[in-house]
Parts: structure tokens; C-alpha cells; sequence
């Protein structure tokens, strides 16, 4: 009788191998695809590592943590508060932030610290679901594959959005027709790892608002209206309707107060006091769906005491020294980081007020702080609207930038002896020549000047400048105004009237400011392009601070 071989022949080992290593592949193929298709959000107040962030921290040093919106995101500063007050804090509030995601979040970040308070964004009660579908994806697309993020991702689907939970355990399924939107950077690791401003987004643009918080009353009155109505014309009558339900009703759904109320219920389970905040926001409710009215605010109070949750709100509660001119990054909707500076130092004093905080001194606080003061030189640069002081500026960082001048139609009506001595300060020789509608042109480099003309015709140079292929044209009114600034071949100038400024700093390696001062007229006006200056500062973040921390 034959034998039977029992087992499995060498052949068929070989094959299986080969089944394994070519499954294998094709998963690791299939994860990496789906990792470049999906989006890297840095570029999103740098949600990427906002999320990713906390976990670089060491574990159980954090005692605040704050969760919300942008207006928290970039209105409150873990590092100016460590400073404040000794408290170690981080910012967990991300861009359009879903109330019920903020909740996800808590959860994952309880992981990791064990924070005696948690701040929420009490603006997230009102939020209508359909506009914040990216919000979500900001979050889930950078928590870590586990439970909470199962969780989290079915909740996700229960909201109503089509993608569903599946996308969110394979983004590929949302993100597979990014064809065309595909950079180099989405080829690379996605940013994440160590933030230097813990969380914080900080931005440097100025535009304020003249809105006062009368007229933001006045303008929420007219929506309080009842009884008014429809006046219309049908079949040969004139008819006409009285609606008696007034325009506007700030209203908390069932759904976001059951989430409420399940973080206070996570946060009792793990030793920490949930608080709802408000950061200031002056804009007329007719067209910015994330305004702060008194109604608002009276609605949240309302359930902060039926729940026995405390509520601060720093808009109506008390008045921090918000200038609105200079304090915002867009025309009242959010704080820049001046006003950040501000609405912290008030968040300090309450936090000590109301909690027994612990005072720490935090080697790793202290290293990131480093850090964040490069980016505040950098913001008050970039955020420095008079001519005087922006020269000061230049002047006591000389020995780390270049600074470019060219002049467009005319740039002398608008001049004192007092701003032409603070332009000589940087060095400068012939600028007082200018004669009205002159061209005017000068390259300063580490505090030196290397050229500098002054004309009634139309100036134009280029040269090495520390291995910066560097040029600069100048025309006046009367021989078609204009200038550029370029710096290895590409144009920074905005090219408005009067004195036209590129900085150039040498330990990034890159722009960091573009302005237009019209000194034509006597307010000598600063000009900026505000997607333009956040684009700097975010490219310094990434070219400073990420990589010296050693975790681009």
C-alpha cells in the first residue's frame, strides 16, 4: 500500500510565502496610498499637530485643558498662561470644532493627563450640524486607530453625514478622487508631533472692527421683532400675513445638551471640573454664524446653573482691555495673538480665582517657550502698524534680517523729521533727497547698507546679497508708478503707494513680512495681505520651531 505524505511539501511552503509577502504588500501599498490621498491638515490652524500635540507632553503634568472652536484655538495661550500663573495648560480647541467631537476628544486626551479642569467653548451649543463636517474630519482623521475612535467614528455617521463611519476607519473612502489637489508635501510623513505653543494657533494679521457692542445689541433687537409679516399681491387683492415668531431664538437642540452633559459626566468619572467659556466675538449676527450675543450668552448661563456647571463668559461678564481695533485677526470673528495675549492673562486670573490650582515650574514649559517667543517676534513684525515702531523693530533685530525698500508713486507727503530719523536709524543715507513723486530704492543687509538710490526716473538693481540673488525697482507717479522687490527670482512686493518693506530672516531662510506704509499721506497707513502674512508666519513655525524641536 502507497504511503501518504502528511504535511506540507516545500513547494507548497514556497507558495504561501509568497501569498503572505504579497499580501503584505498589497496592504502596505493600499495604507499608503490612503495615507497620501488624505489631506494633512497643518495647514488648518494646524489641526495635524494640535491633536497630536498632547501627546508629546509628559503624562499628568497638563491641569487645564481647553476644547472648542477657533475662537478658543487661537484666543487662549497654554504658554502665556504658564507664564501668568505657573498653571501647565494645553489647547485642545481646533477649527470649527463639532460640540459632540470635542466630547471624542476629552476621551482620548484622558488617556493621557489627568487635568483638574476642562474648559469648553460654550459657542459649540449653538452650532448647526451641516456646516461642520471638516471640523469633524480635522479631529478624526488624527485620532489614533482605537476604541474611541470606533466610537466616535458611529457617532460621526448617526450625525447624518454621508461619508459615514467606514471613511473614517478608511479615510481613502472620503478622500479618493484628491487627484488634482495633490501637492509634493502629500508624499511626505504627515505633519505631526511636539507643538511649541501647546496647542494655540497663533496669528499675527491686524484688522479690527469699528462695531461696538451697542450696535451689536441694536442689530440683535431688530431680530427679537415679532409680529411682523408678509405683504404680497395674488389674483387681483392685495393680501397680507402677520408672523408673530421673531427672527432670531438662540436655541441649545436636545443633542448637544445630552453631550454636555456627558462630559461633565466624563470629567467627574476622572477628578476634573468641566467649565463652559466664552472668548469675545464682535460681529453682527446677520453674517457670521459664530457671533456672541447677550441672548446667547443668558440661554448658556441659564443651563450652567440648572446643571451646576460654572460659566465664564469674558465678553458680558467683564471687560478685559480688548482693543478691536488692534486686537483682532478678522474684523472682530477672532483674536489675534495680541488679543490672545489679553483674554489669557484674564482666563489666569479666573482659573486662580475659582480652582486650587498647583504652580509649576516646567522644564519642558520652558523649552517650548523658547520657541514660541521666535514666532512672537515674528507676529509683532508682522503685526507692527506704525511706521515708527516698525522701524524700531528692524533696527533691534538687524544682525538677523535683510531688509528690502522700494518706493511706488510717492512716498515724501506724508513725512516728518521724526519718521526720517527713524529711517536713517537702519542706516539708511539718501532717503531725505526724495523730492515729491521721486523713486526711491535701498537693500539693507544685517544691519548695513548695501544700496540705496534716490531719482526722478525709475531705479532698478540686482546683486548677491549672502548668497541672495536679490533686486529691487522703483518708479515714481510721473514715470508710471510701480516697484518690485524680488529675492531669488520671485517678486514679495505688494507694490502699493508709498514705502514698500520685504523682510528677509536668515535663520529660516525665508520672507517673514511684506508691508506697505503710504507715506504719501500723514497717517503713513500700513497695508498687508492678510493670507499672505498667516502663510509666513506658518512657514516659519514649520522651518523654526517643528524642525528644531525635531519633529517635522
Amino acid at each position: 500500500m502507497k504511503k501518504t505524505t502528511r504535511g506540507i511539501t516545500s513547494g507548497g511552503k514556497r507558495t504561501c510565502i509568497k501569498a503572505l509577502a504579497f499580501s503584505a504588500l498589497g496592504i502596505l501599498l493600499f495604507f499608503t496610498v490612503q495615507r497620501i490621498f488624505t489631506p494633512d491638515f497643518s495647514y488648518i490652524e494646524n489641526s495635524n499637530r494640535n491633536i497630536s500635540g498632547i501627546r508629546y507632553v509628559d503624562d499628568d503634568t497638563v491641569d487645564v485643558v481647553f476644547f472648542g472652536v477657533s475662537h478658543a484655538d487661537l484666543g487662549i495661550s497654554p504658554i502665556e498662561l504658564y507664564r501668568d500663573t505657573g498653571i501647565c495648560s494645553y489647547n485642545l480647541a481646533s477649527s470649527i470644532q463639532p460640540f459632540e467631537s470635542g466630547y471624542y476628544l476629552m476621551k482620548d486626551m484622558f488617556l493621557h493627563q489627568r487635568p483638574a479642569v476642562v474648559t469648553m467653548c460654550a459657542e459649540g451649543l449653538f452650532q448647526q450640524e451641516a456646516e461642520y463636517n471638516m471640523g469633524w474630519r480635522y479631529i478624526l482623521d488624527n485620532l489614533p486607530n482605537n476604541a474611541i475612535k470606533l466610537e466616535a467614528a458611529k457617532a460621526y455617521e448617526e450625525s447624518g453625514y454621508s461619508d459615514g463611519a467606514m471613511s473614517v476607519i478608511f479615510p481613502i473612502i472620503e478622500y479618493h478622487d484628491r487627484w488634482e489637489e495633490l501637492r509634493k508635501e502629500d508624499f511626505l510623513p504627515k505633519s505631526g508631533g511636539e507643538y511649541y505653543s501647546l496647542g494655540q494657533d497663533v496669528y499675527s494679521y491686524v484688522e479690527g472692527t469699528g462695531m461696538t457692542t451697542y450696535e451689536e445689541i441694536y442689530s440683535v433687537e431688530a431680530l427679537l421683532q415679532g409680529d411682523s409679516g408678509i405683504t404680497y399681491y395674488d389674483d387681483g387683492t392685495v393680501c397680507s400675513s402677520v408672523i408673530s415668531e421673531p427672527l432670531y431664538v438662540p436655541q441649545v437642540s436636545d443633542e448637544k445638551l445630552e453631550y454636555l452633559l456627558k462630559m461633565k459626566e466624563l470629567c467627574e468619572e476622572n477628578g476634573a471640573q468641566l467649565v463652559l467659556e466664552k472668548e469675545p466675538v464682535m460681529q453682527y449676527p446677520q453674517i457670521y454664524s459664530g457671533y456672541w450675543t447677550k441672548q446667547r450668552s443668558d440661554a448658556v448661563r441659564e443651563i450652567a446653573e440648572r446643571y451646576d456647571i460654572p460659566f465664564v463668559d469674558f465678553q458680558y461678564d467683564m471687560d478685559i482691555g480688548l482693543d478691536w481695533q488692534v486686537d483682532t485677526y478678522d474684523s472682530g470673528r477672532h483674536l489675534n495673538f495680541r488679543g490672545a495675549k489679553k483674554l489669557t492673562a484674564a482666563m489666569g486670573q479666573y482659573l486662580l480665582e475659582n480652582f486650587d490650582l498647583r504652580r509649576q515650574s516646567n522644564p519642558q514649559y520652558d523649552e517650548y517657550g523658547k520657541y514660541y517667543d521666535k514666532v512672537i517676534d515674528i507676529a509683532m513684525l508682522q503685526s507692527e502698524t506704525d511706521l515708527s515702531a516698525y522701524m524700531q523693530r528692524l533696527k533691534d533685530n538687524a544682525d538677523c534680517w535683510a531688509v528690502l525698500i522700494a518706493a511706488s508713486d510717492e512716498y515724501t507727503a506724508g513725512m516728518d523729521d521724526a519718521a526720517y530719523s527713524q529711517l536713517e536709524g537702519l542706516g539708511l543715507q539718501l532717503i531725505r533727497q526724495g523730492a515729491f513723486r521721486d523713486a526711491y530704492a535701498a537693500i539693507i543687509d544685517r544691519g548695513g547698507l548695501v544700496y540705496e538710490a534716490v531719482s526722478g526716473r525709475p531705479i532698478s538693481h540686482e546683486e548677491e546679497v549672502n548668497g541672495l540673488s536679490v533686486g529691487v525697482s522703483s518708479s515714481g507717479w510721473n514715470t508710471v508708478p510701480s516697484c518690485s522687490i524680488t529675492i531669488n527670482g520671485i517678486n514679495y512686493a505688494l507694490s502699493g503707494r508709498g514705502l514698500n518693506i520685504v523682510v528677509y530672516d536668515y535663520e529660516s531662510g525665508l520672507v517673514v513680512d511684506s508691508v506697505t506704509f503710504d507715506t504719501c499721506v500723514p497717517s503713513r497707513r500700513s497695508a498687508r495681505n492678510r493670507e499672505t502674512i498667516n502663510d509666513y508666519l506658518r512657514a516659519y513655525e514649520a522651518a523654526v520651531c517643528f524642525k528644531g524641536m525635531g519633529a517635522a
